[in-house]
């Protein structure tokens, strides 16, 4: 049981800052000590501590050691299944006879969807400016209440919030239903509910679980939405189901490559290294011999083998930096005082037609 990513989730779901972390792996060794929690909860601590060799190896400005691990997640999941513990999240339910109308104001999407559509949205300050991004489920009223479906009269949506601002947009929702005086009131089940993303070619199926089309890396893949009581049943049935597809685990550092490699990005250049190069942010970008901008993202893009980056420029000349601005020029990158050549991209170089996340493999 100890083997199992998710066991932790029989005993806790996510209660505070630091204990999201540890539902939050970076990457997964496939040969390790069993994790003994530094000698807490009365373990007893490795007398060969391999935790802290790996941890002194990541300390270069080259790819680390586990650069390899990483590029075989991200490889398993560009060509077969991997699973990722995203139970970290905030999972929230926003109901009542006012709820649409709290909805509306809140989020910039449309969200007047059937249920069974989940709605990728920004929530916005009444200054005009982005609170978060997160996704929205439309759902039934029922009489039941339970984790995965609330007892409420009216309109009802199931939010899902990204785990480190969960508590941020669970306070500016709530802020606004008290100003607005909307009739409505907002739920929280995060500590309730556990949360596996499968992403993937490959098909699985699993039920009495909310399950939903949604995928962070750019495949076609499902996120589960599940009670704590069975997050280790429904966790070890997908990991079976899936091994005749090659599944494994997979962390939060293939998530970053994946996401980036994809072009599920924020900023307004997108700039592909010609090398092999690693870079972390705040390197800067050169176009015709002048710097126009910093790189504000970057990883390393295992599908096409490069490195990407993401970051904004200008025109040094004071001019609107436009499309054709961002497509003539001839770019690079400088990293510790080595220029390296790019290219700009507009639309990602992976699957820039979007099939992928639509099943077309």
């Amino acid at each position: 049981m100890r083997k199992d990513p998710l066991y932790e989730i029989e005993v806790t779901v996510k209660k505070e800052a630091l204990k999201c972390l540890l539902l939050l792996p970076y990457y997964f060794l496939l040969q390790a000590l069993d994790y003994d929690y530094y000698g807490a909860y009365g373990q007893k601590p490795h007398e060969d501590y391999l935790y802290n060799k790996l941890l002194s190896d990541e300390y270069t400005f080259d790819f680390p050691p586990h650069h390899k691990i990483i590029r075989n997640e991200c490889l398993t999941c560009r060509n077969a299944l991997a699973v990722f513990d995203m139970s970290y999240f905030g999972k929230f339910y926003l109901v009542g006879p006012e709820a649409q109308k709290a909805a509306d104001w809140l989020f910039t999407a449309d969200v007047r969807k059937p249920p069974g559509t989940t709605i990728y949205t920004c929530m916005l300050n009444k200054r005009g400016g982005v609170e978060s991004d997160l996704t929205i489920s439309p759902i039934n009223p029922g009489i039941q209440d339970s984790a995965l479906a609330p007892a409420f009269e009216g309109n009802g949506y199931y939010l899902a919030v990204g785990g480190a601002v969960a508590q941020h947009n669970w306070s500016h929702i709530m802020t606004v239903l008290q100003d607005k005086r909307f009739r409505c009131q907002l739920i929280d089940q995060s500590e309730e509910l556990g949360m596996i993303s499968i992403q993937g070619p490959a098909r699985y199926e699993e039920d009495k679980v909310r399950a939903m089309r949604m995928s962070f890396v750019g495949e076609m893949g499902w996120e589960l939405h599940i009670p704590k009581e069975h997050c280790v049943r429904v966790y070890r049935a997908v990991m079976k189901a899936g091994a005749k597809h090659g599944i494994m685990n997979a962390g939060y550092r293939a998530i970053d490559s994946l996401s980036i490699e994809k072009g599920f990005w924020k900023e307004a250049f997108m700039s592909v290294c010609k090398g092999k190069v690693p870079m972390f942010g705040l390197e800067a970008i050169w176009r015709n011999n002048k710097v126009v901008g910093h790189i504000r993202r970057a990883d390393f893009g295992h599908a096409i083998n490069k490195t990407i980056a993401y970051g904004y420029i200008r025109d040094p000349d004071g001019g609107p930096a436009t499309l054709d601005f961002v497509k003539s020029g001839k770019y690079m990158l400088e990293r510790m005082g080595v220029p390296y050549q790019a290219k700009a991209h507009t639309k990602s170089p992976f699957d820039p037609e979007n099939k992928r996340v639509k099943g077309i493999y």
